[in-house]
This record gives C-alpha cells, sequence and structure tokens, in this order.
C-alpha cells in the first residue's frame, strides 16, 4: 500500500514505520478496498503460517531475544511449557 500512495521507502521494512497503522488493508475506505481486490493489475496473495512454527516464534522473539517483557506473566528465562501454558490461559494470539 505504501508504494499506492508513492511513498518513497515502500520497500523498507514495514514493521517499524510510524505511519503503519494507517496503511493496513482494514484502515482503508471501503471504497478504495473495493477498488483494490476488483482491480486485475493488482496481485493477490494469501499467507497461512503454521500454529506450531508461529508458536515457537513467539517464543524465540518474546523470550528468548527479549531485552524488556511487558506483558504480566511473561519472563525472560521461561521454559517453551511454560509459555505455552501463558498462551493457553491468556487466550493470547500472535
Amino acid at each position: 500500500l505504501r508504494f499506492y500512495i508513492g511513498a518513497n521507502d515502500y520497500q523498507s521494512m514495514p514493521h517499524f514505520k510510524h505511519d503503519r497503522e494507517e496503511l493496513l488493508f482494514d484502515g482503508l475506505e471501503s471504497s478504495v478496498q473495493t477498488e483494490i481486490l476488483n482491480d486485475p493489475t493488482w496481485t493477490k496473495a494469501v499467507f497461512i503460517r503454521n500454529p506450531l512454527d508461529r508458536t515457537l516464534s513467539a517464543f524465540i522473539e518474546k523470550i528468548e531475544k527479549s531485552l524488556q517483557i511487558t506483558d504480566e506473566g511473561l519472563f525472560k528465562g521461561m521454559s517453551f511449557e511454560d509459555f505455552v501454558g501463558y498462551l493457553e490461559k491468556k487466550g493470547v494470539g500472535w
């Protein structure tokens, strides 16, 4: 979407941009969403991640690599089993 609005930085890392939330598809006006979805020149794709891979990735990112953990109940050095228990208890999804 950054390319669509003419942003010069559309190819750089998308996760740390100050206007990231404003450019999510869900944040666009419904007429723009419809235009994009019906435009045959746009390439559409769906990416589905394996839930087990996603859980392991979250554990590594949130517990093993994190310098500061802000979620109550998570702590550096906790076991993967405890992490999964936390997710089950909280109903958290990343």
